[in-house]
Protein backbone atom coordinates (compact mmCIF):
# COMPACT_ATOMS: atom_id res chain seq x y z
CA UNK A 1 0.00 0.00 0.00
CA UNK A 2 1.71 3.19 -0.92
CA UNK A 3 2.08 5.88 1.86
CA UNK A 4 0.84 9.50 1.32
CA UNK A 5 3.52 11.51 2.62
CA UNK A 6 1.37 14.46 3.19
CA UNK A 7 -0.86 12.79 5.76
CA UNK A 8 2.15 10.96 7.22
CA UNK A 9 3.84 14.45 7.30
CA UNK A 10 0.86 15.65 8.92
CA UNK A 11 0.64 12.87 11.64
CA UNK A 12 4.07 13.38 13.01
CA UNK A 13 3.62 17.65 13.23
CA UNK A 14 0.43 16.46 15.39
CA UNK A 15 2.37 14.28 17.61
CA UNK A 16 5.09 17.32 18.23
CA UNK A 17 2.36 20.16 18.63
CA UNK A 18 -0.35 18.01 20.58
CA UNK A 19 -2.24 21.38 22.15
CA UNK A 20 -2.37 23.07 18.71
CA UNK A 21 -3.73 20.13 17.37
CA UNK A 22 -6.17 19.18 19.66
CA UNK A 23 -7.41 22.70 19.57
CA UNK A 24 -7.48 22.50 15.62
CA UNK A 25 -9.46 18.78 15.62
CA UNK A 26 -11.87 20.90 18.81
CA UNK A 27 -12.79 23.41 16.16
CA UNK A 28 -13.34 21.59 13.42
CA UNK A 29 -15.30 19.06 15.27
CA UNK A 30 -17.83 21.63 16.93
CA UNK A 31 -17.77 23.45 13.59
CA UNK A 32 -18.72 20.46 11.61
CA UNK A 33 -21.36 19.54 13.86
CA UNK A 34 -22.59 22.74 13.71
CA UNK A 35 -23.35 22.46 10.05
CA UNK A 36 -24.45 19.33 10.03
CA UNK A 37 -27.20 19.90 12.49
CA UNK A 38 -27.48 23.59 13.67
CA UNK A 39 -30.12 22.67 16.34
CA UNK A 40 -29.26 23.03 20.05
CA UNK A 41 -30.68 21.91 22.98
CA UNK A 42 -29.89 24.53 25.88
CA UNK A 43 -27.65 26.92 24.41
CA UNK A 44 -26.43 27.58 20.94
CA UNK A 45 -24.05 24.90 20.02
CA UNK A 46 -23.65 23.59 23.37
CA UNK A 47 -23.57 19.73 22.14
CA UNK A 48 -21.53 20.40 19.17
CA UNK A 49 -18.93 22.31 21.38
CA UNK A 50 -19.19 19.48 23.88
CA UNK A 51 -18.75 17.02 21.26
CA UNK A 52 -15.25 18.67 19.90
CA UNK A 53 -14.24 19.73 23.25
CA UNK A 54 -14.69 15.78 24.27
CA UNK A 55 -12.78 14.66 21.11
CA UNK A 56 -10.06 17.19 20.65
CA UNK A 57 -8.72 17.46 24.56
CA UNK A 58 -8.57 13.79 24.55
CA UNK A 59 -6.67 13.43 21.26
CA UNK A 60 -4.36 16.45 22.56
CA UNK A 61 -3.75 14.31 25.67
CA UNK A 62 -3.50 11.01 24.06
CA UNK A 63 -0.31 12.40 21.62
CA UNK A 64 1.25 14.70 24.82
CA UNK A 65 5.13 14.47 25.99
CA UNK A 66 6.31 12.43 28.93
CA UNK A 67 7.11 15.19 30.83
CA UNK A 68 3.56 17.99 30.41
CA UNK A 69 0.45 18.02 33.33
CA UNK A 70 -2.63 16.77 31.88
CA UNK A 71 -4.55 19.23 33.55
CA UNK A 72 -2.24 21.66 32.11
CA UNK A 73 -3.09 20.67 28.31
CA UNK A 74 -6.54 19.80 28.98
CA UNK A 75 -7.50 23.35 30.16
CA UNK A 76 -5.58 25.67 27.41
CA UNK A 77 -6.95 22.71 24.49
CA UNK A 78 -10.63 23.49 26.56
CA UNK A 79 -10.22 27.13 26.62
CA UNK A 80 -8.77 27.94 23.13
CA UNK A 81 -10.63 25.32 21.13
CA UNK A 82 -13.84 26.85 22.65
CA UNK A 83 -12.79 30.44 21.74
CA UNK A 84 -12.06 29.10 17.97
CA UNK A 85 -15.49 27.41 18.33
CA UNK A 86 -17.46 30.24 19.13
CA UNK A 87 -15.30 32.48 16.60
CA UNK A 88 -16.22 29.82 14.01
CA UNK A 89 -20.36 28.83 14.96
CA UNK A 90 -20.71 32.81 15.23
CA UNK A 91 -19.16 33.61 12.09
CA UNK A 92 -21.47 30.93 9.99
CA UNK A 93 -24.62 31.86 12.33
CA UNK A 94 -23.81 35.37 11.00
CA UNK A 95 -24.32 34.66 7.57
CA UNK A 96 -26.86 31.66 7.35
CA UNK A 97 -29.30 33.13 10.26
CA UNK A 98 -28.64 36.54 11.38
CA UNK A 99 -27.63 38.53 7.91
CA UNK A 100 -30.68 37.32 5.45
CA UNK A 101 -33.35 37.63 7.88
CA UNK A 102 -32.52 40.59 9.94
CA UNK A 103 -29.53 42.39 7.94
CA UNK A 104 -26.47 43.93 9.87
CA UNK A 105 -27.89 43.79 13.35
CA UNK A 106 -24.26 44.65 15.59
CA UNK A 107 -26.41 44.32 18.73
CA UNK A 108 -27.80 41.22 17.80
CA UNK A 109 -24.11 40.04 16.14
CA UNK A 110 -22.61 40.65 19.74
CA UNK A 111 -25.48 38.94 22.03
CA UNK A 112 -24.99 35.95 19.63
CA UNK A 113 -21.02 35.93 20.64
CA UNK A 114 -21.03 36.32 23.73
CA UNK A 115 -23.64 33.82 24.35
CA UNK A 116 -21.91 31.71 22.28
CA UNK A 117 -18.56 32.31 23.86
CA UNK A 118 -19.77 32.08 27.30
CA UNK A 119 -20.94 28.77 27.00
CA UNK A 120 -18.08 27.29 24.84
CA UNK A 121 -15.45 28.80 27.14
CA UNK A 122 -17.33 26.72 30.29
CA UNK A 123 -17.70 23.74 28.36
CA UNK A 124 -14.15 23.48 27.11
CA UNK A 125 -12.71 24.55 30.74
CA UNK A 126 -14.74 22.04 32.17
CA UNK A 127 -13.94 19.44 29.74
CA UNK A 128 -10.80 19.81 29.53
CA UNK A 129 -9.99 20.28 33.33
CA UNK A 130 -11.86 17.06 34.36
CA UNK A 131 -10.38 15.10 31.44
CA UNK A 132 -6.91 16.14 32.56
CA UNK A 133 -7.48 15.61 35.91
CA UNK A 134 -8.34 11.99 35.26
CA UNK A 135 -5.62 11.18 32.83
CA UNK A 136 -3.69 12.55 36.22
CA UNK A 137 -5.26 10.58 38.74
CA UNK A 138 -4.81 7.29 36.80
CA UNK A 139 -1.23 8.29 35.96
CA UNK A 140 -0.56 8.53 39.90
CA UNK A 141 -2.63 5.70 40.36
CA UNK A 142 -0.58 3.54 38.03
CA UNK A 143 2.70 5.15 39.38
CA UNK A 144 1.95 3.90 42.93
CA UNK A 145 0.72 0.58 41.94
CA UNK A 146 3.98 0.20 40.17
CA UNK A 147 5.99 1.34 43.09
CA UNK A 148 4.29 -0.98 45.43
CA UNK A 149 4.87 -3.65 43.32
CA UNK A 150 8.32 -3.03 42.91
CA UNK A 151 8.66 -2.96 46.97
CA UNK A 152 6.76 -6.43 47.48
CA UNK A 153 8.52 -8.46 44.64
CA UNK A 154 12.09 -7.75 46.13
CA UNK A 155 10.71 -9.00 49.68
CA UNK A 156 12.32 -12.63 50.71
Amino acid sequence: MPKIPFIQDLYEKSKEHNSFSGIIIFDLIAFIAYLINPISFFFLGDLHVLFGAIVGVFLALKARKVGDNPIHIGLIVGFFGAFLSAISIIIFHFFVFVLPNAGFDLYLTLSLFFEIFIVATIIGIMVGGMMGFYISHKERENKNKLRDLNRNSFKY
